[in-house]
């Protein structure tokens, strides 16, 4: 139970749902029950009230055991027992055996500390083999140290001894340390009892190193009380005394008041014997207070019995009359609570009492009623009924031994029939790397007979130059992997598997071989690839019209702008001469309106135009004639036709070239749209006064940047313009673009020109691009054309 609260605590704030918040709040007042069994009954109640509300049954159980554990810490013993039996009932209306081992272990407390340690031993025994049943290590372990407490109360400190030492092996092969220091701390009471102090010392160190490592703040402070304890029995005071205080210490710290209750008394304890009984009396008050505030009785009881005895050594002649008060106050309590050894010790403690001041007959009775009631717990009746029950457990355990061994057996024969007709291959290899079994399915998967695999490495169906042997130790640190390759039959062909390897161990867990299950799974992979394969096509369909939806979507834009602009332009013209009438015009400017029409027009003929052009080239519609053609002629009719536009902006247009024929193998109609968009643009683009240049390289002044055998002819044009970002280079030749740059007049961009100019170019099995050093500082197009080699340049 010692677990961390705040944890379980946030755990109840975050959860989703009811259930779940039920199971949180029974963990949390679990966790809280033995240190704080107030606020454990009230988060276990909200809980209860959940799961009655919900009809959670498995809830439910759980609220009543643990209702059943906060009667127990209350020491009020007889309910506590009610509760748990019917916990019990309802975990096994449920077939909850988890649940079940719990109650019956609890039930098995609580009777061991009524004194009735046949009951006791018996819950325990039904908790271990259930435990046992569902393979509950942990609660395995619990229920062997509780048994082994339950002889430890009968005196049988060998056979408790036996079970500590069987619940601390359980522990060890859990890594279970926290258990591990419980069992110390157990097997060091042991010694307690033999008043082997040096060796109760030695386990209780070991307990409170293990606590330390683990920040056990509860099992430290128990582990110092019990230090003190060992001292305290050897007359070693001053230790004792030390070890009682920094316990008290911690459970002040950590706030549990029932530890800090004992550790109050086990103070007071020692100033008793230092007969500083002032000191002494504090001490029990102080823990008397505290067993009253958190409701324990036990410990009511017994800080009583510690008053009583304490106050007939006062003085010379003692304080016999608070001293009877406390002892028959601790008597009521006992005999209230059903403890036995609290009654005998306050029957013992009175006798001694009115012995020592002359009350006899009284002190003759107390002293039979303590007799009685300790033969009742300790006499030899009960021992051997114990012993009787504990052979008839281990005959009982032998024969379900004997019928869960008939059961395996069965249930072996049933696995091998299936492992044999099953279509997945099975191979078993010793711990040497050695087939000491195939099933037929694998055999046949590999191209062999099952004798010809028999003895061989179980690495034979891996690649040969993979091949390694499996070391024991190797095999010691892995138990179970999964992987993916390929094998290799008999004939040499290779094949895709799936491979799940698991070790196989014996009862003391040391491996004994290793079982792998082989799939041929090349009908998986081949469908994988198809999958793959259609994902990319559709991928890239899905990519496809997505740019046709976004080309759409820019061809509707530019349908309603670029060409209802134009359209309003026109309308407006026409609407205002036909409002007022031509006559009433000067000439000057009706030829001023007819030369804006133009414009207009013009423009919207591009526009169709370029989108005519877009469709015929993406349909495949539009044929190039390929030819060679002198493309110095081409360039300079094309400076020609576009002088016009450069002197409207004071823009020089400047050709640097040899003067000389430079032929190409090309279209020439679609050369000379590529060339009037290029330089057209470089003018549009370009501010009023600067500069455009214009350069023709020969096949011999351009290097080969391309695997083709032919040799290329290039054309720059570099403007002194707006330049281009890195954002505008990366959709320079996309339809519809839109530039950060937009033209420095008042002419007008389709965004369709150079995405033409790229599909042109690549028909003709040439190359553009652009270079720009950033914005506002130019940019240049280059242009290359297969050039003509059977022809020489002159």
């Amino acid at each position: 139970m010692n677990v961390d609260i705040k944890r379980l605590e946030a755990k109840v704030r975050h959860a989703t749902g009811e259930i779940e918040k039920i199971n949180a709040l029974i963990d949390l007042a679990w966790s809280l029950t033995l240190t704080r069994p107030k606020q454990a009954k009230q988060v276990n109640d909200d809980a209860l009230e959940l799961a009655q509300k919900f009809g959670y049954a498995k809830g439910i159980a759980y609220c009543v055991r643990n209702q059943g554990v906060y009667q127990y810490v209350r020491s009020n013993y007889e309910t506590a027992c009610k509760r748990l039996e019917t916990a019990t009932e309802h975990f096994e209306k449920i077939n909850d055996l988890f649940g079940q081992a719990s109650a019956l272990d609890w039930l098995g407390r609580v009777y061991r500390l009524l004194g009735d340690y046949l009951k006791a031993s018996g819950y325990h025994h039904r908790s271990l083999e259930i435990c046992i049943r569902i393979r509950d290590r942990e609660g395995e372990a619990a229920s062997l140290s509780n048994i082994g407490a339950t002889h430890i109360e009968l005196g049988d400190y060998a056979n408790a001894l036996d079970y500590f030492m069987k619940s601390l092996k359980v522990e060890n092969e859990l890594g279970n340390n926290q258990g591990m220091a419980s069992v110390y701390t157990s097997i060091g009471f042991i010694y307690h009892k033999s008043a082997d102090y040096e060796n109760a010392l030695d386990y209780h160190y070991r307990s409170l190193k293990l606590n330390q490592e683990l920040s056990n703040r509860h099992g430290e402070a128990r582990s110092y009380l019990n230090i003190g304890l060992a001292h305290e029995r050897s007359a070693d005071y001053l230790n004792s005394l030390d070890y009682y205080l920094q316990s008290l210490m911690i459970r002040k710290e950590i706030n549990d008041r029932l530890g800090e209750a004992e550790s109050l008394r086990n103070v007071g304890v020692i100033y008793e014997r230092w007969e500083d009984y002032e000191s002494a009396a504090n001490y029990y008050q102080k823990s008397l207070e505290i067993f009253r505030e958190i409701g324990n009785k036990k410990g009511e009881a017994q800080s009583l019995c510690n008053l009583g005895a304490l106050f007939d050594k006062f003085d010379k002649n003692g304080d016999p009359y608070r001293a009877l008060e406390y002892l028959c106050q601790s008597l009521k309590i006992a005999e209230a609570i059903q403890v036995r050894e609290l009654i005998f010790e306050a029957h013992l403690s009175l006798s001694k009492v009115y012995e020592n001041h002359g009350g006899v007959k009284k002190a003759l009775h107390h002293y039979k009623r303590f007799h009685i009631i300790r033969e009742t717990v300790m006499n030899d009746a009960t021992k051997d009924k114990l012993k009787k029950m504990q052979v008839i457990h281990q005959v009982e355990q032998a024969r379900k031994e004997t019928d869960i061994l008939r059961r395996k057996n069965k249930e072996l024969r049933k696995l091998i029939t299936a492992i044999e007709t099953v279509e997945i291959g099975v191979t078993i290899a010793d711990v040497n790397g050695r087939i000491i079994y195939v099933n037929p399915a694998d055999a046949k998967m590999h191209g062999y007979e099952i004798d010809e695999l028999i003895g061989q490495p179980a690495n034979i169906f891996g690649p040969r130059e993979n091949r390694s042997k499996l070391s024991l130790d190797a095999l010691k640190k892995v138990s179970s992997w999964r992987r993916e390759g390929k094998n290799y039959r008999k004939d040499g062909f290779h094949f895709p598997v799936s491979l799940i390897s698991n070790k196989a161990v014996d009862v003391d867990n040391e491996p004994i071989g290793i079982v792998t299950i082989c799939e041929d799974i090349t009908q998986r992979k081949e469908a994988e690839k198809k999958l793959r394969n259609t994902n990319q096509e559709l991928t890239k369909a899905l990519a496809y019209l997505e740019e046709l939806d976004r080309e759409k979507s820019e061809f509707l834009e530019i349908a309603s702008h670029d060409l209802k602009n134009p359209l309003t332009g026109i309308y407006g013209i026409v609407q205002m001469l036909l409002e007022f009438g031509i006559e009433e015009f000067p000439r000057f400017q009706i030829d001023n309106y007819l030369e804006n029409i133009e414009k207009l027009i013009n423009r919207m003929f591009l526009l169709i135009s370029n989108l005519l052009d877009i469709n015929r080239i993406e349909s495949g519609e539009k044929q190039l004639s390929l030819k060679t053609f002198n493309l110095r002629s081409i360039l300079t009719e094309t400076i020609n036709q576009n002088l016009q536009s450069a002197i409207a902006k004071n823009i020089k247009l400047i050709l640097k070239d040899h003067g000389k024929r430079v032929l190409v193998y090309a279209d020439e109609s679609a050369t000379q749209q590529v060339l009037d968009n290029l330089i057209s643009n470089a003018i549009k683009y370009s501010r009023p006064g600067k500069h455009v240049y214009i350069e023709l390289h020969p096949p011999s002044e351009v290097a080969v940047e391309s695997q083709s055998s032919h040799s290329f002819v290039r054309c720059l044009i570099r403007d002194q313009g707006l330049g281009l970002t890195q954002e505008d280079k990366k959709k320079l030749f996309g339809k519809f673009s839109r530039l950060s740059a937009q033209p420095t007049g008042d002419e007008n961009s389709t965004g369709l020109g150079l995405s033409i100019v790229k599909k042109l170019v690549e028909m003709m099995m040439g190359r553009v691009w652009a270079e720009s050093p950033g914005k506002n500082k130019g940019s240049t197009f280059f242009l290359e054309l297969p050039g003509d080699q059977s022809v020489s340049s002159s």
